[in-house]
C-alpha cells in the first residue's frame, strides 16, 4: 500500500516556522517526547540548517542520556546484585555495571551528529 501526501514540500500553505515553534513548545513541556525531537531534526535539515540540527541533537542526546542513567533505587542488595549479574553475563553492562545498551534513538542521533559535524565543517 503506498502513502500518498496531499502537501508537497513546496507547498505555500505548509509554514515550517510554525512547526518549529510548535515542536519547541511541546519539547519544552514534555522533553522526554522522541517523536518531537526527531521531527524538529527533520525540518531543521531540510532548511538545510545544520547548525540549528546540532544544537538541537546535542540537547536531544543529553535529556535521553539523563533520562535513561537515572539510578533506580535497589530494592534491596541482594536483588540489585543479582541483577547486575545477570546484565554483566549477557553482556547489557560493562566491569563497572553501566548500560552498554543505547535506548530509543540515541544510537541513531549519535550517528547523526557526527555526519552534521561533518556538513559545518
Amino acid at each position: 500500500m503506498k502513502v500518498v501526501h496531499l502537501k508537497k514540500e513546496n507547498d505555500p500553505t505548509v509554514d515550517t516556522g510554525q512547526h518549529i515553534k510548535l515542536l519547541e513548545a511541546i519539547i519544552k513541556a514534555h522533553p522526554g517526547n522522541e517523536k518531537a525531537h526527531d521531527r524538529l531534526m527533520i525540518l531543521y535539515r531540510k532548511q538545510g540548517n545544520y547548525k540549528q540540527e546540532l544544537k538541537t541533537l546535542n540537547r536531544a542526546i543529553k535529556t535521553f542520556e539523563e533520562l535513561f542513567t537515572k539510578k533506580q533505587p535497589a530494592v534491596n542488595n541482594k536483588i540489585k546484585a543479582l541483577s547486575m549479574a545477570i546484565a554483566k553475563s549477557t553482556g547489557l553492562s560493562d566491569k563497572k555495571g553501566n548500560s552498554i545498551f543505547q535506548k530509543g534513538e540515541l544510537a541513531k542521533w549519535k550517528r547523526r551528529r557526527e555526519v552534521v559535524i561533518k556538513k559545518i565543517k
